[in-house]
């Protein structure tokens, strides 16, 4: 798949960004693509949920690829802990913690075994 429709500057409407949580959990990469063309923040977030978060809890490797391309932060913590990679890791959604560490997403699971996940409400 290309992703030069989301490459480059693309002004970003803080308004979309509950459209474009909600796309993510119900998994739908069409309406995802669509809404961060139009300028949904990458970083939009509900409950320190961030959209990579949920891309890698549910396990959706397309979504997590494109907001890759614009820019997500791979480092944003829940809870002071958990990153998208952690996350992806504690449900075991292995191809989407490959794609984040191949992206350079920090790997490092200290402590994770112990570690509850926050329930997403």
């Amino acid at each position: 798949d290309s992703y030069a429709d989301l490459s480059g500057d693309i002004a970003v409407n803080g308004d979309l960004g509950p459209k474009l949580l909600n796309a993510i959990l119900q998994r739908n990469s069409v309406e995802v693509r669509r809404l961060l063309v139009s300028g949904a923040d990458p970083n939009a977030s509900y409950q320190g949920w961030t959209a990579l978060m949920l891309a890698a809890y549910t396990g959706e490797k397309e979504i997590t690829r494109m907001l890759i391309v614009r820019k997500a932060t791979f480092e944003t913590k829940l809870a002071n802990y958990w990153t998208a990679y952690l996350i992806a890791r504690k449900v075991n959604n292995v191809d989407v913690m490959e794609i984040l560490a191949k992206a350079g997403a920090n790997v490092r699971t200290a402590g994770l075994e112990q570690r509850t996940l926050p329930a997403l409400q």
